[in-house]
């Protein structure tokens, strides 16, 4: 699984270098953003179903797992990884209610014991109550910890641990370890834990990261999913007879199912018994496994149906998946933005009917819902069921068979229900209200142009950009010049290449206060533009292939962390605007505030980015403007890469967390390739993502050409440093 991001810190406030501004004339009227621009209902119904906050009150803390007790549909059990140096490891308990707001410890692991290891991966993985949890009072914990014989001190251990007080609380001083095994790399440790209807505790385990083919080697336990016999009241565990290399010489008698890369998270469907696992890929596909015994899913020789590693791709001897998804759209070549499966379950419940039978799962980056048909044949592809938009961690079964998502992030606890009915939705641009419907070309009444002092690259195109609010509603402006727009808001944004309309899109927020984008795809004759499926388009504009993207690419880049709105903060707004419907050249600002559209107007208003083209001014300001605007949306405190740095402009370098850190994905031929090495352009990966045309350009979704100028600015830039910090 992807290291899970950090929580966000403090933003970069410059009091020092923001000043009280006098407020000067509008360039547009008072009343000129009352419109008929607002944001539409959700599109109509696609799937059979629609996710749902489940218990609005409660929030969780980096919870991994979720997960009932045997005979218990009242109570939820959490599982807290605990990663933050401050934070405790732990198993909390909660009412089944949507009005539950508090949280109980069950069990706590002691400060120092558990250790997540240099990537976060690690932690308190995994829990299980034993099948006869009522009357035994004995549960099963998976978790990391330090080891001295592990080369980078990480250790994955099974424990069993009891109940002193009739099933209130777990006592770790009761514990009893069963399987320790030291790890080669810090990801890839899985760490779930579950127990099979027949009685056996089922154990998945990653390749460790740094060999893949030990997934292969039956004389290993990485990349497996083990079976165990834990029925004995106390001592370690025994080998069940029929396991599926029991009696195979040397091998270890515990693996169930080998050949896996990172299985994060498996269940057992309950009707059928039959045991699904996902799989999180490497570079192209992402894997539903079903597992019989003795079942070899082929890593690190195939992901998916794609080779990997060895002489040969010949899938004889391998179990082939039973479903599979991409990381690229094949008709675009774009990303979908899938990367990392959250494995599911196979829904059994009675809300949705037409689910019945599906085997359910999450893709954690993207946060679409996904499923493939249980009983189905093999390598079927994945159908789309539901966008949450979130970081699914993990999803979770309750007795009644419905499931439930749990977000990393926030700590929130969704609930998978059957989708209403809904409202028809703009199938063309001149429906949707935001544009003159005799004159698509035109923006409708009361949208209110802005500017930006950076734009973002789109591979050369020009852009128009429009805001459209509700009555009656304003914008919160944030601490760090960040703004926060209300229920209703509607952005329009127009694509022309050489004077050609190739794209316009809206980014509105949703009745329930979620974001979501549309694209919209103007015909040859340039009289309208048609809505772009959900799953994105392509096209080649006047010699050029242009990427229509797709609905959740959005939400990679207009993320939390980013407050969704990427554009319009304060420091891109501060700027002359010359108004087409008035012609008079106001501060943009000034404008906004005296049309009424903050909540409170700014007592300090930051100085514009600057301009990245203008070589007057200094040439590092102009690089770290360039890197604010197209990168830090992702790349900042909070944001969701892998690559954790803070590339806003008013982040000291020295603080950015691109000084002597290493590449992680690329070195581009350099055994030292660093994200940004001072004087050194080509041992900077930083600007090598930058030029990249493959997977690893930056920034990596709906672009294709380089911005030339761009890059080298930043190669300049890195040329003329001689330190990261002052």
């Amino acid at each position: 699984m992807p290291a899970p991001p950090p929580d966000a810190g403090p933003d970069p406030v410059l009091p020092d270098t923001w000043q009280a501004v006098e407020v000067g004339a509008p360039g547009l009227p008072s009343d000129a953003w009352q419109g008929t621009c607002r944001a539409p209902a959700t599109p109509p119904r696609e799937s059979p179903v629609r996710v749902r906050m489940a218990f609005p009150n409660l929030a969780l803390r980096q919870a991994v797992a979720l997960l009932q007790a045997p005979g218990d549909s009242a109570t939820w059990y959490a599982v807290e990884q605990g990663v933050e140096e401050d934070a405790a490891c732990r198993v909390v308990a909660f009412h089944n209610s949507p009005e539950v707001s508090t949280t109980r410890d069950v069990l706590v692991v002691p400060k120092g014991l558990v250790y997540p290891g240099i990537y976060g991966e690690g932690g308190l993985l995994g829990f299980a109550f034993a099948p006869d949890w009522p009357t035994s009072g004995v549960a099963y914990v998976s978790y990391t910890t330090h080891s001295v014989t592990s080369p980078v001190d990480l250790r994955s251990v099974v424990s069993r641990v009891r109940s002193l007080d009739g099933g209130q609380t777990l006592d770790f001083d009761t514990v009893e370890r069963l399987l320790e095994l030291d790890q080669p790399e810090a990801i890839h440790n899985g760490g779930t834990l579950v127990f099979g209807p027949d009685g056996m505790l089922y154990v998945a385990l990653g390749d460790g990261g740094a060999d893949p083919d030990t997934a292969q080697d039956l004389g290993s336990l990485l990349g497996k999913i083990l079976r165990l016999d834990v029925s004995a009241s106390a001592g370690a565990y025994s080998i069940p007879p029929d396991n599926p290399f029991a009696d195979t010489v040397d091998a270890r008698g515990e693996v169930f199912a080998l050949g896996l890369r990172s299985p994060w998270k498996f269940s057992f469907d309950r009707k059928l018994g039959t045991l699904w696992v996902g799989d999180v890929g490497a570079e192209e596909y992402e894997e539903a496994n079903r597992a019989a015994p003795g079942a070899n899913f082929g890593w690190p020789v195939l992901e998916g149906y794609a080779c990997y590693s060895g002489d040969t791709c010949d899938p004889t001897g391998f179990t082939e998946p039973a479903g599979l998804y991409r990381h690229v759209n094949p008709e675009t070549e774009e990303p979908t933005g899938n990367q990392a499966i959250t494995g599911g379950y196979v829904y059994r419940g009675a809300g949705i009917p037409e689910l019945v039978g599906t085997y359910v799962f999450v893709d954690f980056l993207s946060g679409e819902v996904m499923g493939i048909e249980a009983e189905g044949g093999f390598g079927q592809n994945a159908h789309w069921l539901a966008s949450t938009h979130r970081m699914v961690v993990s999803m979770a079964e309750a007795h009644t068979g419905e499931l439930y998502l749990l977000d990393y992030a926030e700590g929130a606890v969704f609930v998978l229900e059957a989708a209403p009915p809904s409202e028809p939705f703009p199938q063309t641009l001149s429906a949707t209200g935001c544009v003159d419907p005799k004159d698509p070309t035109r923006p409708a009444a009361g949208l209110i142009p802005y500017d930006l002092n950076v734009p973002f690259w789109s591979d050369g195109a020009t852009k128009r950009r429009w805001l459209a609010l509700p009555q009656n509603a304003s914008i919160e402006r944030l601490p760090d010049g960040d703004l926060e727009f209300p229920v209703g808001t509607v952005f329009m944004k127009e694509f022309q290449l050489v004077g050609t309309r190739v794209e316009t899109r809206l980014f509105a927020r949703h009745e329930d206060g979620t974001w979501a984008g549309y694209s919209y795809r103007w015909n040859e004759a340039g009289t309208d533009a048609d809505l772009v499926d959900r799953a994105g388009a392509a096209a080649v504009v006047l010699g050029q292939r242009w990427i229509y993207p797709a609905r959740n690419h959005c939400n990679s880049c207009h993320n939390e962390a980013s407050v969704y709105v990427l554009g319009p903060e304060l420091q891109q707004l501060e700027r002359q605007v010359t108004y087409e419907s008035t012609g008079v050249t106001a501060n943009q600002l000034d404008t906004w505030i005296a049309l009424g559209l903050f909540e409170e107007p700014p007592p300090l208003r930051p100085p514009g980015l600057p301009d990245p083209t203008d070589e007057s001014l200094p040439l590092d300001q102009r690089a770290r403007a360039y890197l604010h605007a197209n990168c830090a949306y992702c790349h900042r405190e909070g944001g969701v890469e892998e690559v954790v740095m803070d590339l806003r402009y008013g982040v000291p370098l020295a603080n950015a967390g691109v000084c002597d850190k290493p590449a992680q994905l690329e070195d581009f031929g350099f055994a030292d390739m660093l994200l940004l090495t001072p004087g050194d352009p080509e041992r900077s990966a930083l600007l090598r993502r930058i030029r990249s045309e493959d997977r690893l350009r930056m920034p990596p979704l709906s672009t294709r050409l380089v911005d030339v100028p761009g890059a080298s600015l930043i190669e300049s830039w890195i040329a003329s440093l001689t330190a990261c910090g002052p």
